[in-house]
């Protein structure tokens, strides 16, 4: 439902590919400081949803407004002030520097000769103790290892002082050490997020709404404790599990049944939720 607070309105959103309707009448909003995530299995459309929000794909039909305004009548600097996008994969950007690619953040804010000045240098150190990455601002980006770049672009989305971050499965790929640190970093940024998943476990741990995608249509929106529930992961995701509380804090935590079958104990099942 929107109200007056929010950020980010979808309404009625489809977009489609070579004639096929890949996205069906998405509505949802963004409140401003939420931590939102997209899960639903491969194909649900989650990539091609969040393209549509960052401009690369153009909706067929519907509307995207971000404080009440049409994010197609921006101009591409406009954007890139109020939007900020970290990608799973990036280009490997052959001989940037970790603070070249960093200090790229500013240019949203800079006129086209403009060079870097005293302050936007103290705003790019600042930025790199932030993320741990003073040790490496002179390093190859190319070099580093995964989820070193990810702090990196995280780094350079924090200097583009955006309103909205955009994070399309900012962890994939990524061992659960760089999967957990990235996630903590940009919780404590306190900024509107909207990040696509595919860890149910993570998304239950960091996500305060979970929008749920199955073959384009959005089937279910809510708190982590009332989307994650055993029935729909078995109907959307085609698996069994068994929802319970983690045991160290208030989200749900979802067990997988690993053996082709097999069904929840019913002792264990009711156990779980005791």
């Amino acid at each position: 439902m929107t109200t007056a607070h929010s950020l980010l309105e979808v309404s009625n959103l489809g977009w489609e590919a070579d004639g096929k309707a890949i996205l069906q009448g998405l509505n949802f909003n963004l409140q401003a400081g939420e931590f939102v995530g997209v899960i639903g299995p491969n194909g649900a459309g989650k990539s091609s949803m969040m393209r549509c929000l960052y401009r690369v794909n153009r909706p067929a039909q519907g509307q995207i407004l971000f404080k009440r305004q049409d994010i197609w009548q921006w101009s591409a600097r406009e954007n890139a002030r109020q939007m900020a996008v970290i990608l799973q994969e990036h280009s490997e950007h052959i001989g940037l520097t970790v603070r070249d690619i960093v200090a790229l953040g500013l240019t949203p804010h800079k006129g086209l000769f403009e060079r870097d000045n005293q302050q936007d240098r103290r705003q790019i150190d600042q930025v790199l103790k932030q993320l741990d990455l003073g040790a490496f601002e002179h390093a190859q980006f190319s070099r580093l290892s995964g989820g070193e770049k990810q702090r990196v672009m995280l780094a350079r989305a924090i200097l583009q002082k955006p309103e909205l971050l955009i994070m399309d499965e900012p962890t994939n790929h990524l061992d659960v050490h760089y999967q957990i640190e990235i996630l903590q970093k940009v919780k404590a940024l306190e900024l509107t997020v909207l990040a696509s998943f595919h860890d149910l476990n993570l998304a239950a741990a960091f996500c305060d709404r979970l929008l749920v995608l199955e073959n384009g249509h959005l089937v279910a929106q809510g708190a982590p404790a009332e989307v994650l529930t055993e029935d729909l992961i078995s109907r959307v995701f085609k698996t069994c599990v068994v929802v319970d509380a983690h045991p160290l804090y208030a989200h749900p935590r979802i067990n997988y049944a690993y053996h082709e079958g097999e069904e929840p104990e019913p002792d264990a099942h009711e156990g779980a939720h005791s």
